[in-house]
């Protein structure tokens, strides 16, 4: 790694940490994220292995691999589409999972992560993001990942609305999650373009 990557990596997962606290932060102001109690910091460890994996692996299939081969053809524009619902759509075999929630999968995490890449060209903000995004959920905050339950730092619950809540599937699945990742993917679209790294069909 050399010193820009690792600041790539770092600034990943400070995104992805403040990002999620966002969403959960919007989501207590509206009464659907309630805390019922704490628990041991060691607890948060039960999460790293749904944060990790998913951080890595899903970056090295989904960028690193589809998107970077369907934009060298189809352009950047395409390839954010193709592979943020590809992405959206694997995440139907999780538990509680629905069209919704794939919906706003592919809109939040899909197009965010594949901007993140398209920006920097590397895959460490994108895997340092998802990583970091995927253990507040569960390591911090105590709420489901993609619909897979883990214990946290905070005795987490959702309710109300699944609009607002996301229901079964966790916040992820919520409009709260959707509009905070998008106003980041805009954020990094700007990036992207001065940068000139916007690919063209063809």
């Amino acid at each position: 790694l050399d010193l820009r990557e690792v600041w790539q990596l770092l600034s990943g997962l400070l995104a992805g940490l403040l990002l999620f606290t966002a969403v959960v932060l919007i989501q207590w102001l509206l009464g659907a994220y309630t805390v019922n109690g704490v628990n041991p910091p060691a607890a948060a460890l039960a999460a790293l292995p749904i944060a990790l994996l998913p951080g890595v692996v899903e970056e090295l299939v989904f960028r690193g691999i589809l998107h970077r081969i369907i934009e060298s053809t189809l352009g950047t524009w395409l390839s954010l589409l193709i592979t943020s619902l590809l992405f959206g759509f694997a995440h139907l075999a999780n538990p509680g999972a629905t069209i919704g929630g794939a919906a706003a999968i592919a809109l939040e995490a899909g197009l965010m992560l594949g901007i993140a890449y398209t920006a920097t060209k590397r895959l460490w903000a994108p895997i340092g993001l998802h990583a970091a995004w995927n253990f507040a959920q569960g390591g911090v905050y105590g709420i489901a990942v993609s619909g897979v339950r883990t214990d946290g730092i905070l005795r987490g619950q959702l309710s109300g609305p699944e609009m607002i809540s996301g229901g079964a599937f966790g916040a992820e699945a919520s409009i709260v999650a959707v509009i905070v990742c998008l106003a980041m993917f805009g954020v990094l679209l700007v990036r992207a373009r001065r940068g000139g790294q916007m690919i063209a069909p063809f």
